[in-house]
């Protein structure tokens, strides 16, 4: 038997300096500020890591990053903040970690600067975040408002937009009833829009009802498929009138964009009125988006029904491999 000297038990100070040390990778916008710690009971829970934590009461968005849905969330919380952060209420943002490229914070730059928000936020890698606020498997996004070591109330994906800013408003003047508020926010120049389908590629990807046509030579890792081939394309028809694409380039320079072409119908650049706010023409006529870090990037917009067949090409990648994570599909919003 090997004598091993016994471990010295931490104080809670060198606890919390531990655990914002192993957490600083994965928050942006500010030192981490929340553990998520799973029990003996196996329940998770959450434990502040800043001693003024407790003393304010905070609005926290779960998202992902890579959803319609998500993404007016964000509209709502970088206007709500604007209306609502100098009344001594802090805001924070969890994005679900769903593929391999976000193994940091870094990775949320692209939305977070998008999206102007000019609050914390921090990646949930496995998810822990989301099961402590009570939505291990539910639809994202996700609204809840922490004050007084509880939980005031909690929003999912289908009500947060109708009835969250109101909750947010009668908690403000449960504290100070004469407070003078805004309207309720409504986006007035913003298409909001709805999720549909997503379809993932990689190894690990899930069964879809959209059929995805590949030609050419592809390489299929985890949780993407990689191209080197200038004549390899992509082929499907949208269900929506709407479609994104997460994807990056493969190669190895920041510096130079990889050009994804996007052609409608029998080889058709996209026309005006569909593309989307991504969308660029190129100076041989093309159409496309044009990527270097991973991101989701909007192609198509108010797209008709007769002109849903899609194919995406990569004309460049013999010298600037592509790679893509997901194709979005997404209709307006009614509400």
């Amino acid at each position: 038997m090997v004598w091993k000297p016994k471990e010295k038990e931490l104080t809670a100070e060198e606890a919390i300096a531990l655990a914002k040390r192993d957490l600083a990778p994965f928050w942006i916008g500010s030192e981490p500020l929340l553990a998520a710690v799973r029990g003996a009971d196996q329940r998770v829970s959450l434990y502040p890591l800043h001693p003024d934590f407790e003393k304010r009461s905070w609005l926290v968005f779960t998202l992902d990053a890579a959803s319609f849905a998500s993404e007016s969330a964000m509209i709502h919380a970088a206007e709500w903040h604007r209306r609502y952060a100098n009344l001594d209420l802090g805001f924070l943002a969890f994005f679900k970690a769903g593929y391999q490229f976000m193994a940091s914070a870094q990775a949320l730059e692209p939305v977070i600067k998008r999206h102007s928000l000019a609050f914390p936020a921090a990646l949930d890698g496995g998810g822990m975040f989301q099961e402590a606020f009570g939505n291990l498997a539910g639809p994202l996004p996700q609204l809840s408002l922490l004050s007084e070591k509880r939980r005031v109330f909690e929003f999912g994906a289908g009500d947060w937009k109708s009835s969250g800013e109101l909750a947010l408003q009668k908690f403000l003047r449960s504290r100070d009833p004469g407070l003078p508020l805004p309207p309720i926010f409504v986006p007035a120049d913003v298409q909001e829009v709805v999720d549909l389908a997503r379809v993932d590629f990689g190894v690990r990807a899930l069964a879809s009802k959209i059929v995805v046509q590949f030609s050419g030579n592809w390489t299929r890792e985890q949780d993407r498929v990689t191209t080197s081939d200038p004549e390899a394309t992509v082929k499907f028809r949208s269900p929506g009138a709407f479609v994104s694409i997460l994807a990056q380039s493969a190669a190895n320079t920041e510096t130079e964009s990889v050009r994804i072409s996007i052609e409608l119908g029998e080889g058709d650049p996209v026309f005006d009125d569909a593309a989307g706010e991504d969308l660029v023409r190129e100076e041989d006529g093309t159409t496309g988006l044009r990527f270097t870090r991973a991101e989701v990037k909007h192609a198509l917009s108010n797209l008709p029904a007769r002109h849903r067949e899609v194919r995406l090409r990569f004309p460049d990648a013999d010298r600037l491999p592509a790679s893509i994570y997901s194709v979005l599909f997404g209709e307006a919003s009614t509400k």
